[in-house]
């Protein structure tokens, strides 16, 4: 028996094995003081210079997305560019009237794609 041991096979009556080393989410979830363990750990690892940074980050990312966003609509609001506030106004119309706004995502995604080709990028 004790060679089978050292070989690496088990026993008959040997149980099955325990897994050692991380736990898993389940086994935590089901234990109240793990999970505010986890949630002490992750308050001591919290760095408000480092959620600042990026922070800052974020918001330069989605500043200029929007600075561009607003100025387009506001230039089909406006007609400045009457073909594509037609097109603009015509595209609502056809949602409205197919009742299409479930595709809307999948429109928005095609029609930004294919600013993208007429303008060259």
């Amino acid at each position: 028996p004790a060679a089978r041991r050292r070989a690496g096979t088990r026993g008959a009556r040997a149980g099955p094995r325990r897994r050692r080393g991380k736990k898993t989410p389940r086994r935590y979830a089901s234990r109240a003081r793990d999970v505010e363990a986890l949630e002490a750990r992750d308050l001591r690892r919290f760095s408000p210079h480092k959620f600042r940074d990026e922070w800052t980050v974020f918001w330069a990312r989605v500043d200029a997305l929007w600075d561009a966003t607003y100025g387009e609509v506001q230039a089909l609001r406006r007609w400045d560019r009457p073909r594509a506030s037609g097109a603009a106004f015509a595209a609502c119309l056809t949602i409205a009237r197919l009742d299409a706004l479930a595709w809307l995502p999948c429109l928005l995604a095609l029609g930004a794609a294919a600013g993208l080709v007429a303008e060259g990028r």
